[in-house]
């Protein structure tokens, strides 16, 4: 499972999106693609996300 939350700052709660995967592989590519997307933000919407906080225990990232 993947849990990737997001929002603006100084916002009380962001928007969490839960992804499942039927194995590690398929959980590590879901991670990656949200990452990627985040950091293509500054192209598609002039602003970039940050990141605050990362739980990678299996080293993924």
């Amino acid at each position: 499972m993947v849990a990737v939350t997001f929002g603006r700052i100084g916002a009380a709660r962001g928007r969490t999106v839960t992804y499942v995967a039927g194995d590690e592989l398929g959980a590590q590519r879901l991670a990656r693609a949200c990452l990627r997307r985040r950091a293509s933000a500054p192209k598609r919407i002039g602003a970039a996300y940050v990141t605050r906080e990362l739980a990678d225990p299996g080293g993924w990232v």
